[in-house]
């Protein structure tokens, strides 16, 4: 059985698409939506989820590069406070720096 694509059951009015209620609550989900709340609604939903899961690329690409991880070359329990602050500091602000320009270029 070939299968058919969405244009060709728009064409046969033969589909249906239940809505997303991941998240809404009950009186949410019945509400009618203007297509500018629709755009701002779906947007959100998904604005956390691609946020979380960029955050965690970054850490897992990070992870490859030797000089993003100072903390791979100190030892924990000998190391004074503040080196083991900078050796975070400096991870965070790696982070932050790729996730913005990341963000910039999208």
């Amino acid at each position: 059985m070939k299968k058919r694509t969405m244009n060709e059951y728009r064409q046969t009015k033969e589909y249906y698409t239940p809505r997303n209620t991941v998240g809404l609550s009950n009186e949410e989900h019945t509400k009618e939506y203007s297509d500018d709340e629709l755009v701002h609604l779906i947007a959100s939903q998904l604005t956390d989820d691609l946020h979380d899961i960029l955050f965690e690329h970054i850490i897992e690409a990070m992870n490859d590069y030797p000089e993003a991880n100072w903390l791979d070359y100190v030892d924990d329990e000998e190391a004074p406070v503040q080196l083991l602050d900078a050796c975070f500091e400096h991870k965070h602000d790696l982070h932050s720096r790729i996730y913005a320009e990341i963000v910039k270029n999208l």
